[in-house]
């Protein structure tokens, strides 16, 4: 990136390859939609220098610099086991130790290793949206965004990560308007793992990589497992032989009614339908996106149902450990 928005090919000399290197040429190449994009226009927040700064980045933010990971090629020069394969170097075209390539990509995955960034053993993107239910009191609060990258507490048994309220001696500093909290969970293989828990909360255990034990009941992957406020301890066990990875969401109960629809959460239908017009007409409600580079710059909210919009309920309180849809109590509505 030469200047924001202007990218230059520019000619550099490499040192020859060492005993454990190799030379990899690009195939392809590409701009990702985040990352990378946020780069190539200049906009780097000065906060990220350090936390977004590439293994191989020539230069300095914000720019000019030399900055990206999304590209396959094949090995030139290297070990008889590289040479003529194609590899994910994050690289455009240079001598890299070889614990630096990534993974190797057959040729299916060729074109789209660059196109996804697919340079990984996986090729599924795993995240998980959380949207808060607010009390009245505090629905109306002025917008604001908060970036916690949560430091890991190493239990016995797993690792855990508290991204909301307070987990395992973590606390995050992400506030909240009422008792919270959420945390990533990472079983070791065949392990069991207890924690202690706020009683007058009801919990929610999404399954990410499972097979997981809640409490002795099995959850799949993609399914949620529910316990009602009581207990004072969480008991998760992992009986595969690779790592497990959950989402422990938790609160005390909700009971104001919530509806939900597209990405609007209110109290009435008729205030459902007031969200859509703002959002229409640009209220300032909800800010605008600077930066973003697509096609579409602002999705349209979709029309209104002919039907009235129901609210969703706290679940009645079970005995044991369920698996349930998508919801827990009306606060976190979750999709990934």
């Amino acid at each position: 990136m030469d200047r924001p928005g202007a990218g230059v090919i520019r000619r550099v000399d490499i040192d020859p390859p060492g005993p454990d290197d190799a030379t990899v040429r690009t195939l392809y190449s590409a701009v990702s939609r985040g990352t990378e994009s946020l780069v190539f226009h200049g906009a780097t927040p000065a906060s990220q220098y350090a936390r977004m700064r590439a293994p191989f980045q020539d230069c300095k933010f914000p720019g000019p610099v030399k900055y990206g990971y999304l590209n396959v090629g094949l090995v030139e020069h290297g070990s008889e086991a590289l040479r003529g394969r194609p590899v994910a170097p994050r690289q455009q075209r240079g001598a890299r130790a070889g614990s630096a390539w990534g993974a190797e990509l057959d040729d299916r995955r060729v074109r789209r290793g660059a196109l996804r960034g697919d340079h990984a053993s996986t090729t599924t993107v795993h995240g998980v949206q959380l949207w808060e239910a607010l009390p009245d009191h505090a629905r109306h609060v002025r917008r604001t965004f908060v970036h916690h990258v949560p430091t890991p507490s190493h239990l016995d048994g797993g690792t855990a990560r508290a991204l909301l309220g307070a987990l395992a001696s973590r606390s995050s500093p992400v506030a909240t308007h009422t008792p919270l909290v959420g945390a990533e969970l990472v079983l070791d293989p065949h392990a069991e793992l207890t924690l202690d828990v706020a009683p007058e909360f009801e919990h929610g255990v999404l399954v990410d990589i499972g097979p997981v034990l809640l409490e002795g009941t099995e959850l799949a992957r993609a399914e949620l497992g529910y316990l009602p406020p009581g207990p004072d301890r969480l008991r998760l066990a992992n009986p595969g032989g690779h790592p497990a990875r959950v989402m422990l969401l938790g609160g005390a109960p909700f009971i104001e009614p919530v509806l939900m629809w597209w990405n609007f959460i209110g109290r009435t239908h008729e205030e459902i339908a007031g969200f859509r017009g703002e959002w229409e007409s640009r209220s300032e409600r909800f800010g605008r996106v600077e930066g973003y580079c697509d096609q579409v710059q602002r999705l349209p909210a979709p029309p209104m149902p002919t039907v009235r919009i129901k609210p969703r309920l706290s679940p009645t309180r079970p005995r044991r450990s369920q698996r349930l849809g998508i919801e827990l109590s009306g606060r976190m509505c979750l999709s990934a």
